[in-house]
């Protein structure tokens, strides 16, 4: 069964379904999208935002404090290829390299300081 980011029987996946194994076993996508929603907006609270320099091992720890409590895997770096509808997103075997890239050019800019949100 193809899962929603387009790889086949995603290993992060329910067996036979699109939705993400939970440290709550929550087998439907509409329900887990929300509850992932609630719990990240808490979990939010507990970010320890820092100042620059950043790097990737900050991003993961980021992203382990936002979902730590669903997801076993939360804050580690996937380990199977994806896409979503036209967009397929970086492979596995570049994420630490184009996350450096990525990490560089925020450098150069200055990590973006003074700049607006848009």
């Amino acid at each position: 069964m193809s899962d929603k980011y387009g790889v086949g029987q995603d290993s992060y996946c329910y067996p036979g379904s699109t939705v993400l194994r939970n440290k709550l076993d929550i087998h439907d996508d509409v329900t887990l999208s929300e509850v992932e929603r609630q719990l990240s907006a808490i979990a939010a609270d507990n970010v320890d935002f820092s100042l620059p320099p950043y790097n990737l091992a900050y991003l993961q720890s980021i992203h382990r404090t936002l979902f730590s409590d669903l997801y076993e895997w939360a804050g580690e770096l996937r380990t199977v290829g994806i896409s979503k509808q036209n967009t397929r997103f970086c492979q596995p075997e570049y994420m630490e390299r184009e996350a450096e890239k990525i990490f560089k050019v925020m450098e150069a800019a200055n990590w973006f300081e003074g700049k607006g949100r848009i």
